[in-house]
């Protein structure tokens, strides 16, 4: 059953069979889904805040109708998002390839407008540290609207730079947890959409995939959260794909 908006959706895919155009509209809608509330000012109106979450579902349709390959690229297209969002762009006036170029400028124009040249490690807050992993090492820290600038810092990534983020925690749509070593550095960041209990992105340094040591420890955490009890088995936690968490 598709939504009205979704419905809509469906008619830039004429092209395809009927079917074939339901599940990409539906994919369409995930991708809204997964990017999450747009803006700072969290309405507690359902409605309202669904629509801001799919504002830019027609956006993504007609880059889709262009080249199916676009929602392959999720990644981006959340970049693209935090971009247009928050400079206001006229997003309807870029195509795909414009948008990730001008994206890509201003996330790194943000990253170099808030460098710090000291950058100290900040005190740890020990009833934030939620799980700790087996290597009894790292473990899993919630941060707040003030930790976002070290970590974004850290990281090499907008975390710190994009407004919205500090919103997000501070409307309760979302949380922001870090993996972090025994000297409280960084070094995977995750955002989880709070409401749906999803997983809307998960970082490494520079915007990358984690490495695999840091995705073992993600699988962890996630067999825990799940109250799996053979956590120790290690051949376990190469069947969870965290393509999926």
């Amino acid at each position: 059953m598709l939504t009205k908006r979704e419905e809509y959706i469906k008619t830039f895919f004429s092209n395809y069979d009927s079917d074939e155009a339901e599940k990409i509209a539906k994919r369409i809608s995930a991708i809204g889904d997964n990017i999450g509330f747009i803006g700072v000012n969290v309405s507690q109106d359902k409605s309202k805040s669904d629509k801001r979450k799919h504002k830019y579902d027609v956006w993504i349709a007609k880059e889709a109708k262009k080249d199916i390959g676009v929602l392959d690229l999720a990644f981006d297209v959340r970049l693209i998002i935090d971009w247009a969002v928050s400079t206001k762009a006229d997003l309807f006036s870029y195509n795909f390839e414009e948008a990730n170029e001008a994206q890509s400028e201003w996330h790194q124009q943000m990253m170099l407008k808030y460098d710090i040249e000291d950058l100290r490690v900040p005190d740890l807050d020990m009833e934030r540290v939620i799980f700790r992993f087996s290597d009894k090492t790292h473990f899993l820290y919630l941060l707040n609207g003030g930790d976002l600038k070290y970590e974004g810092k850290a990281m090499g990534h907008c975390v710190g730079s994009n407004t919205s983020y500090a919103a997000r925690i501070r409307g309760g749509t979302s949380a922001i947890l870090s993996i972090r070593d025994g000297k409280n550095e960084p070094h995977v960041t995750m955002e989880l959409d709070v409401k749906h209990s999803q997983v809307i992105q998960i970082q490494g340094k520079g915007n990358q995939e984690p490495i695999s040591k840091y995705k073992k420890m993600i699988k962890e955490f996630v067999l825990f959260a799940t109250n799996f009890k053979d956590i120790e088995k290690a051949e376990t936690l190469k069947f969870l794909n965290t393509n999926f968490i």
